[in-house]
Formats: structure tokens, sequence, C-alpha cells
């Protein structure tokens, strides 16, 4: 992508949420959060992603192939009727029951293969994961301890690690944590998410930017890497080609508080004032909106109707009544907030 326009280092805050979190899977993201803990220019805890190393080790499809998950999975359960003792396929049942969400699945499965081989150091980073998950962060330490902790040999050890040093605000061992990830296998795609959304957080936007290419060359339609690829874009000035991978990544997830948000920021810096208040209108309809997004919203409206060169064809009285209307509308309905620190946006695949 070429850009067109030299634009200056963007002002506004962006709504740089991260991908989901009550389940931060491999195979299906839930990913970046709400606004809640989004509207302000540092993201918060990239500690969404450390499940998606699990996904190669049960898949020989692309994991975006859902279709390919469930066939998976209902091959692993067939075969599973006639050898109920593999070790083997009960670990990559579990992997995928992980990625899906079915914690209970996962952590009965893994239970099941340590009364078989009580040293079996999968088994024990699933459960560890599903501890996490759980909020039982001390629990999710001890598994990990078990396996090596920092000087585990598995890269899923070590992203997870990483997400629990991130957790304790240490920042500079989680990036070690998930740089040894890496080294250890280049293609866990959740460490090298994971240290990209902290070198965004840190104002490291070149770095973040050749993580998220890295991990769209494995993956190229990936929603999570485009959408904060874009970011990384915007935060360097790049408009245009945050702009054009906004659109793209709105196609694959039309909902997406991150996305739309992001897109309508960029718009308005590029002077695209119609397409930012169609992408605000959008944003605001969302049902799952809540109070921190609506305000970033309105704010960006105000902008737009203090701009004097708008080409939105909207009056002034008409911003006004949008306006009005949003805050009667937020005042009745809009969901509270709910505490999540290590929530991502809902924009992709795996959590």
């Amino acid at each position: 992508m070429t850009n067109t326009r030299n634009h200056p280092k963007p002002r506004c805050a962006l709504l740089l949420a991260m991908l989901v979190a009550p389940s931060c899977q491999t195979a299906k993201h839930q990913g970046h959060a709400t606004p809640a803990a989004t509207v302000e220019t540092k993201i918060v805890a990239p500690s969404t992603y450390y499940m998606a190393a699990h996904a190669p080790k049960a898949l020989t499809a692309k994991p975006k192939n859902i279709g390919s998950l469930r066939d998976t999975t209902a091959s692993l359960l067939e075969q599973l009727k006639s050898t109920p003792k593999s070790i083997g396929l009960q670990l990559s049942l579990a992997q995928l029951y992980l990625g899906d969400g079915n914690l209970v699945g996962a952590e009965k499965l893994a239970r099941s293969v340590l009364t078989l081989n009580f040293a079996n150091r999968d088994a024990k980073i699933i459960l560890a994961h599903v501890a996490y998950l759980g909020a039982q962060f001390q629990a999710a330490r001890t598994l990990l301890d078990q396996v090596g902790g920092a000087q585990a040999s598995e890269s899923e050890a070590l992203n997870l690690m990483g997400c629990l040093a991130w957790r304790d605000l240490d920042p500079v061992k989680a990036e070690q944590l998930w740089v040894s990830a890496i080294k250890k296998n280049h293609s866990d795609l959740a460490a090298r998410m994971n240290l990209g959304l902290a070198l965004l957080k840190r104002d490291q936007y070149k770095g973040a930017q050749d993580l998220f290419k890295s991990v769209l060359a494995q993956w190229s339609d990936n929603p999570d890497a485009m959408v904060h690829l874009a970011i990384a874009y915007a935060l360097q000035g790049k408009t245009d080609e945050a702009i054009s991978l906004y659109r793209d990544v709105r196609k694959q997830a039309p909902q997406s508080q991150l996305v739309l948000f992001n897109l309508a920021a960029a718009q308005l810096r590029a002077k695209e004032y119609k397409d930012a208040v169609d992408t605000l209108r959008q944003f605001l309809a969302l049902k799952t909106l809540q109070y921190s997004g609506h305000d970033a919203a309105l704010a960006l409206l105000e902008e737009i109707r203090r701009d004097k060169g708008s080409d939105t064809k909207l009056s002034s009285a008409e911003l006004d009544r949008m306006v009005e209307d949003e805050a009667n509308i937020k005042s009745l309905s809009l969901p509270d907030e709910k505490e999540n620190p290590g929530s991502m946006s809902s924009v992709g695949f795996y959590n």
C-alpha cells in the first residue's frame, strides 16, 4: 500500500483494546476488548493470545478453517472410543477443547492423561492454561514451575509465563519470555502477537509492525494481526495504509468496536468526514457498547462538528441532534462497565 498523504502523527486517542478475554483460545479468537480499557493511546494487557500456540499440534488444516476444526474434533472423539487410553488423542482433543473455550472438557482430559503419566508436560501446561483462565494464577504458576517455569522447553509454557509476568506488572520480564518463546518455536502466533502488542504499548511501532507482518506471512488474513498492524501504521502517521487495512478487516469483523472506532479516527485524520460519521453511526449502534466507547465516539463527532472544513453534508444542528440523542441513549440503556483488565477485542478467530 502506498501512502498518498503525509499525515502528522495522530493526536487523538485510539481504541487500542485487545482481542477479548474470558476465553483466550486457539481455535476461535474472541479477541480485543470493549472500549472500556481502550480509549487511550496505550493498549491493555496482551495476555489474550496465550493459547494460540496449541493449534498447530492438534490441527493439520489452517486454524481459521472452522469446518476442519469441527471435523477434527469429531474424528478424535471417534478414535477415542476404540482407544480411550491414548495419551496422544486425549492431548489433541484437550487442546482443541481449550481453544474452543471448553475448559471443563480440557481439564478432564488433561487430568486423565496425568493418571496415565503423571510426568506428562503437555497435560500440565493445559491445566495451567485452564487455571489461568479461571483466574487461579498461583495454581497456573505452580503448574508451569513443574515444567521448568521460565526455563521451560515449550513455547506455550513460556508464552503463558510471559502473560503472568505481564499481569504482575513486569513488562520487561514478559517481553523476555515472549522472545524466548519465539526462539523456541518461531511458528508460535501467540508469542509474536503478545510481543507485538507489548511493543505497541511502549511506542515501539516499527518493531510491533514487523511482528504483526510476520504473523500475516504465516496466516495472511488473520484479523487480529491485521487490525493491530493498522494501528501501528496509524500511530506512525501512515493513515492511508491504516484505513485500507481497517476496511479489509471490517469485512471479517463488522461488529468489532476496535475496528470501527479506529477506522473512524483514521478517517477523521484523513479529513474523510462523511465516511467518519458513517463509521461512527455503525459504532454507536453496537449493542455491546459501553460508556467509555460511547464517550470516545461523541468526542470524535465533536471534533468533526468543530472543523469548518467538514464535508459531512450534516448541518451543525443535525450533528447537535445526533450528539444529544446519543447522550440520552447512554443515560438510559448502555450496559454497565465490567472490569476486565486482560481483555482483548473480538476481532478474530482464535482466543
